[in-house]
């Protein structure tokens, strides 16, 4: 694959990302309720489009999904945690291009965590019996990193990092209303992803 610092080209992405948000008083909050759960930084899978223009200007569009946390407690209720977020990041690149990228860029986008609850109400009834709840955190995002990645012939391997600012209200919501006592959190943190990009054009 063969392209000078001055084309226009653009390239899949494909990503695994760690992203060090702050769980410790919900994940508190459940571990308090009796639930088996760790603390511990939470894993995205995701992928997206890059176009870099002839001036040297990157555009990129990001959708990462939470590795879904699954927990229970002694009783037999259960939960899963799950989440997305998406991204539209833009920045200027540095370097020689035709074998390196380094973009600083700035991002805003949207995103959204997940928690069901199930719990069992009647474990001795006829085909036993269970109640659930279902809790959404929406979030509006704002976003300030750096991606940087070496291009390889048809692909190019790279790591992007960065700081994730969520703007929203971090409140916990049953159907459209707030939960009145519920931990607030947020995505706001520190990630960081490993990547592999596809050249799609010449």
């Amino acid at each position: 694959y063969n392209y000078n610092s001055n084309d226009f080209f653009y390239h899949a992405d494909g990503f695994y990302q760690f992203h060090h948000m702050n769980t410790d008083k919900m994940f508190g909050y459940l571990q308090d309720s009796g639930f088996q759960i760790k603390n511990e930084p939470l894993i995205q899978i995701g992928g997206g489009m890059c176009f870099s223009e002839d001036d040297y200007t990157t555009a990129m569009f990001h959708y990462a999904s939470f590795v879904p946390i699954r927990f229970s407690d002694s009783l037999g209720n259960s939960g899963k945690f799950s989440g997305y977020n998406f991204m539209f990041r833009y920045g200027k690149d540095v370097g020689p291009r035709n074998w390196f990228q380094a973009t600083p860029y700035f991002g805003m986008g949207f995103g959204n965590m997940k928690l069901n609850i199930t719990k069992v109400t009647n474990p001795s009834g006829f085909f036993g019996g269970t109640f659930e709840e279902h809790f959404t955190n929406p979030a509006i995002l704002l976003d300030l990193g750096a991606d940087v990645r070496a291009n390889l012939g048809f692909i190019s391997l790279g790591m992007r990092g960065g700081y994730l600012v969520d703007t929203s209200d971090k409140g916990w919501k049953a159907g459209n209303e707030f939960v009145n006592g519920a931990p607030r959190m947020g995505m706001t943190g520190f990630y960081y992803a490993f990547n592999v990009s596809l050249f799609l054009v010449e």
